[in-house]
């Protein structure tokens, strides 16, 4: 994720994690990156 220009959008609830990936663009209102980006993901319970 380091080098992509796309930012993580999330949102969750007691059922499942949702993690949208937008590119930045100053111009117009974010949109879905086209590509497939690479991440990890580490969940915890408290």
């Amino acid at each position: 994720i380091e080098d992509s220009p796309c930012f993580p959008e999330v949102s969750a609830n007691k059922y499942a994690i949702n993690i949208r990936f937008n590119s930045l663009d100053f111009v117009q209102k974010p949109k879905q990156c086209d590509h497939d980006v690479e991440f990890s993901m580490v969940i915890c319970n408290f």
